[in-house]
């Protein structure tokens, strides 16, 4: 019942700031002065109201997901600190360097996305006018073929190329920090107790609190960039 219940609020609660951003968008567009609407562009406008809007309306619903996974991220060094301050240490040396490396192709990958978003702009400039000059474009051959080639298909493949490079850098940015985690619990496994003397119950418990802490660690990573 109580999942159902936050499922349905945050259902009417992303409902709610996508009814409501477009509303004040669309407000904002006819209180605008006409000058500035035409600096502006027709495209833009349209991107911002279809693309945009739904993408911040999604990052408010990950808020809560992020705070859950937070939450238990939290609780998992906690009982870390409990078993051993010194492992800890060591685990948590490794997350801030898991989270600067898992930074440096994310900033790469934000201006992949911005570029992309730019391409997503003269789309639209494109599909406007497809939809408003078909006739035209139907009777000159010429012209259709050069709106197809130079235009169209042009702006199509270069946000092509930005998404799929994008994603391929946020997907081995991910994968590293998956990787860092099993050579944690494989340094927790063979190499510190030939150095030092842990228990068998204390590298059990760390080995499945890391594989545990994967899950949420790599949630809120994955969630933060969108």
């Amino acid at each position: 019942v109580t999942r159902f219940s936050s499922e349905f609020l945050l259902n009417r609660l992303g409902q709610g700031a996508m009814y409501d951003l477009r509303m004040k968008l669309c407000t904002q567009i006819l209180a605008a002065p006409l000058r500035h609407l035409e600096q502006v562009g027709a495209p833009r406008m349209l991107a911002t109201l279809t693309d945009d809007v739904p993408a911040i309306t999604n990052a408010i619903l990950m808020i809560p997901q992020i705070c859950v996974n937070a939450a238990l991220v939290v609780g998992c060094l906690a009982y870390m600190g409990v078993l051993s301050l010194q492992l800890l240490g060591i685990v948590l040396g490794f997350m801030v360097l898991g989270i600067i490396t898992y930074q440096l192709p994310i900033i790469k990958v934000q201006k992949l996305f911005g570029l992309a978003r730019k391409d997503t702009d003269v789309l639209q400039e494109h599909f406007r006018a497809l939809t408003q000059g078909t006739k035209e474009l139907k009777i000159h051959s010429r012209r259709r073929e050069d709106f197809i080639k130079d235009g169209l298909r042009l702006t199509a493949g270069s946000l092509q190329k930005r998404n799929i490079a994008g994603q391929n850098l946020y997907s081995a940015a991910s994968s590293w920090g998956q990787t860092l985690v099993f050579v944690v619990v494989g340094l927790i496994l063979f190499l510190l107790p030939v150095v030092q003397h842990l228990t068998g119950y204390m590298m059990v418990a760390y080995a499945l609190t890391l594989l545990y802490l994967m899950t949420p660690l790599q949630v809120i990573l994955n969630t933060l960039p969108q």
